[in-house]
């Protein structure tokens, strides 16, 4: 026999079939539970500083009503400011305080305000419908941005260094 004769006479060969894509391999598997997972936790902080950040987003709102109706004035300012701090604080460490003592509490809660910032406050008892200046107006909404929470016992200190 011919060797080319036998070689005809054989089945062609046959591919095998592609590889499938599905069930992924185990690692596979084990690295989308840890993605969802990821996923999840980032969700829920996410949510978690939104939430908890829902105070800040309100007084922003009612500081940008005040300025459309025109009633920016320092006792209006001063009692956004204490509301807001009321939402974060203890009514006992933040509702009494008053005159220097407020104003070292806002400064030492937000500590990249300047010193000076609330100064403007001071009048609030002598002339409470005076319209606040724009630098009252830019310190208080930049308070309400960037107070932080965790200061707590900074400005507990500053409130005590002034008893």
């Amino acid at each position: 026999m011919d060797p080319q004769t036998l070689l005809q006479q054989l089945a062609p060969l046959r591919e095998p079939p592609a590889i499938s894509w599905w069930p992924p391999a185990p690692g596979w598997w084990l690295v989308a539970i840890i993605f969802l997972v990821l996923l999840a936790v980032v969700a829920l902080l996410l949510w978690r500083r939104h939430r908890d950040n829902r105070y800040r987003r309100l007084a922003k709102a009612q500081l940008q009503t005040l300025t459309a109706k025109g009633e920016l004035t320092v006792a209006n300012l001063n009692r956004l400011l204490k509301a807001t701090a009321l939402r974060v604080w203890p009514a006992a460490q933040v509702a009494n305080l008053h005159g220097s003592e407020w104003q070292a509490f806002l400064v030492a809660t937000a500590p990249k305000l300047a010193k000076n910032s609330f100064d403007e406050l001071d009048q609030l008892y002598r002339q409470p419908e005076q319209p606040a200046s724009d630098i009252l107006m830019a310190a208080t909404l930049q308070w309400i941005t960037q107070h932080r929470r965790d200061l707590t016992q900074a400005s507990a200190q500053t409130g005590a260094a002034h008893d």
